[in-house]
Parts: C-alpha cells; sequence; structure tokens
C-alpha cells in the first residue's frame, strides 16, 4: 500500500498541469486492490475544499467524485464506513462541505453527544450544535 498526498490526487483528478498529472497518473496506476493507495480522511477532506475552492467542482461533481472514490478497489479510504456517511449527508446538503460531515460522523462515533460549532451550515447538521 502507498500513500496518496493530496497533490497528487489533484492532479490526477484535475489533469491541469501536464507534466505533473503525468507523474500523478503513473503514480495511481502503480495502485491495485493488491496493493492500493491510501487516502487519509485529512487528505480526503483537502481534496474536496481544493477542488470545490480552487478547482470550482460543483457539488454534483463533487458527490459523483466522491462515490467513485469510495467504490474503486485500488483506493482505500482510512474509516470507509465514516466517509460514506459523510458522503451521504454531503450529498444531501447544499451548503456543507465535506470536511464538516467528515467532523461530525467522526466526533460522533468517538462519543461525542454533539459537536459545537458557529458555521450555520455545518449547524444544519444532525450531530452539531450551532452556537449563538
Amino acid at each position: 500500500m502507498i500513500g496518496l498526498d493530496t497533490n497528487i490526487l489533484a492532479r490526477f483528478f484535475t489533469q491541469d498541469d501536464a507534466a505533473q498529472s503525468a507523474q500523478a497518473n503513473r503514480v495511481v496506476e502503480l495502485c491495485s486492490a493488491d496493493h492500493p493507495g491510501y487516502i487519509s480522511i485529512i487528505v480526503l477532506a483537502e481534496l474536496f475544499w481544493l477542488l470545490e475552492k480552487t478547482y470550482k467542482y460543483s457539488r454534483g461533481q463533487q458527490v459523483a467524485l466522491l462515490g467513485n472514490m469510495l467504490e474503486v478497489e485500488d483506493l482505500k479510504i482510512e474509516s470507509s464506513d465514516e466517509a460514506r456517511l459523510a458522503a451521504k449527508a454531503f450529498s444531501r446538503s447544499k451548503s456543507v462541505q465535506l470536511a464538516d460531515c467528515l467532523i461530525g460522523i467522526r466526533n460522533a462515533k468517538a462519543g461525542c453527544t454533539t459537536t459545537k460549532t458557529f458555521d450555520r451550515a455545518a449547524g444544519k447538521l444532525a450531530e452539531f450544535e450551532l452556537v449563538r
């Protein structure tokens, strides 16, 4: 198994830099079901923030990509069950970022009864409580 950093995945998915994208493609092509590429929860959150803010991916594009990433056997996403739950919450929301969904799900799994936030969008998720 090899770890994949955000910048490798960003170049692979966006193909925005010819030289680095070609290198990223070679790295990802090394991944297989027997030797998957490992994506940490931190990388996943950072990648989707980057895709939204820098590459202007629509929510629909993000939802589709996340769904595909969770199904590919060549990739192993840390805490994939939690990532799936976060993906469902993310796909139902119009404004919450994937990172917020991951925070809420992971905190609940850790035993938190709620997660306090000032973020109005995150405050709409069941796992959060908006502080006013």
